[in-house]
């Protein structure tokens, strides 16, 4: 079979295009599946970021149970200065310093 000039490069150029049409078409039918469920997409979607959380936080408590109780206070004391740190440059970027009281801590 003779193959003219450049048509090695088209036979690429349309798997690639297939590829790419299946990926979206797989994609569409998950998320068509997930809204026949009665789950918005967002929903779903605040679901996986918050078992990914939930896995990096047991991470830490494996590591935070190896931790002798001196390296615990330092850490608890330094995390919570950045948790405050972060709360304010949040509030500030919102427009809200009002809702929550931050001086009490």
């Amino acid at each position: 079979m003779v193959i003219p000039k450049g048509g090695k490069n088209m036979e690429l150029l349309m798997i690639i295009y297939i590829l790419v049409f299946v990926i979206f078409a797989l994609v569409a039918y998950a998320i068509m599946q997930i809204r026949l469920l009665g789950i918005k997409v967002k929903d779903f979607w605040d679901f996986i970021e918050a078992n990914q959380m939930l896995d990096k936080l047991y991470y830490f408590a494996k590591q935070y149970q190896k931790m002798s109780p001196q390296e615990q206070v330092i850490y608890l004391s330094e995390a919570e200065k950045k948790f405050l740190q972060h709360l304010i440059k949040y509030q500030k970027n919102c427009g809200k310093m009002n809702m929550i009281n931050i001086n009490k801590y």
